[in-house]
């Protein structure tokens, strides 16, 4: 039995419809996608008015390697919270190796409206790494709609990440993400994800599926 925040058979179409045009959008080589899996293990804590955090991601299939952050993270209002994170990115390649490094600053609006929520998430990052270096601009716009199946808590959500690169001024990528996550308990939350990486300057997109599990000590 579905309690808080039940979703109507309308409103259940229109998100359908919804994730089906992101996901079909411009998509003529989805043939010659790339498989794509990431597993993440996370762990957060709360410090005073701050909340320190870790990542440890391995990338597996048509990429192999593995991501670390670090950050810390605070509230602003009841609207607006902030992040700044150090992200590292190693990927073994056959014929190379990479190491990008990169600085992040985030902020992330979130609104309610009535069971739903509506987040827009502005991030600049600088990149620095053999091959790439300078700014890219990665908005995000997301929506949530947390659930109760029984006892069991759920928030369903999709993402839609667009990457800008100020210096050449294109748009290279977009992330899309469906999935949702899953409130064990205060300490445990489990997210299953399936990700689409869109490449708007080659022909072969990446996708696949996604877990974390997110700690809170």
């Amino acid at each position: 039995m579905i309690k808080t925040g039940q979703p109507s058979l309308p409103e259940l179409t229109r998100i359908a419809l919804a994730l089906l045009c992101l996901l079909t959008s411009g998509l003529g080589q989805a043939n010659n996608d790339e498989p794509l899996s990431m597993s993440t293990i996370a762990i957060s804590k709360k410090i005073g008015n701050l909340t320190a955090y870790a990542a440890g991601v391995l990338i597996d299939e048509s990429l192999e390697g593995t991501i670390a952050t670090l950050g810390l993270a605070g509230k602003l209002n009841s609207h607006w919270y902030w992040r700044a994170e150090y992200f590292g990115l190693f990927l073994e390649q056959e014929t190379s190796k990479t190491h990008d490094n990169r600085t992040r600053t985030v902020l992330n609006y979130i609104h309610s409206y009535n069971s739903w929520r509506l987040s827009i998430r502005p991030m600049l990052e600088y990149r620095n790494s053999e091959t790439l270096n300078g700014f890219r601009f990665r908005p995000e716009f997301a929506i949530f709609r947390p659930i109760t199946l029984n006892t069991t808590k759920l928030t369903p959500a999709m993402k839609l990440e667009p990457f800008y690169e100020p210096r050449t001024e294109r748009l290279t990528l977009t992330l899309v993400t469906l999935g949702a996550d899953w409130t064990i308990n205060s300490n445990f939350t489990l997210s299953a994800n399936y990700i689409r990486v869109i490449s708007h300057q080659k022909s072969t997109d990446r996708e696949g599926p996604s877990i974390a599990l997110k700690i809170r000590l």
